[in-house]
């Protein structure tokens, strides 16, 4: 019996795991769907006519540079968190597939462990000065 509260812990571990992984997915998913927007909106901001009476040029040249510039600091965010998850969706494949097939995850293992362990030229070569 114990063994099988290990597997039911086990069981309710990965399940809580994996839906913790579609969570973040949809927040990563919702965050680039927010800036996208934003920035749209900074930038729509920007090239409207301000319709308040008695606003000086001046005054609303400063309204519509505020807006780009924050329509600017949305699109970099959304670039750069672009840039920054754009191997997630792999990397999650890459475990669903180790999950459902424990050898590959044995054989990335594997490759992992020669990487590390494959010497260096600096390891090799002893630098001598010549005569």
């Amino acid at each position: 019996t114990v063994i099988k509260i290990e597997w039911a812990k086990s069981r309710a571990r990965a399940a809580r795991y994996h839906e913790e992984v579609n969570i973040v997915r949809e927040e990563m998913r919702r965050t680039i769907r927010f800036f996208t927007w934003k920035e749209k909106d900074w930038y729509q901001s920007a090239t409207a006519k301000q319709t308040l009476g008695g606003i000086e040029e001046d005054y609303n040249e400063g309204l519509q540079a505020y807006a780009k510039r924050q329509g600017a600091i949305c699109l970099g965010l959304r670039r750069k968190f672009e840039h920054m998850w754009s191997g997630v969706d792999g990397q999650i494949s890459g475990a669903m597939a180790e999950i459902r097939d424990p050898a590959l995850f044995y054989v990335r293992r594997k490759q992992e462990e020669v990487k590390v362990s494959v010497p260096t030229i600096s390891d090799d070569v002893e630098m001598s000065s010549p005569s």
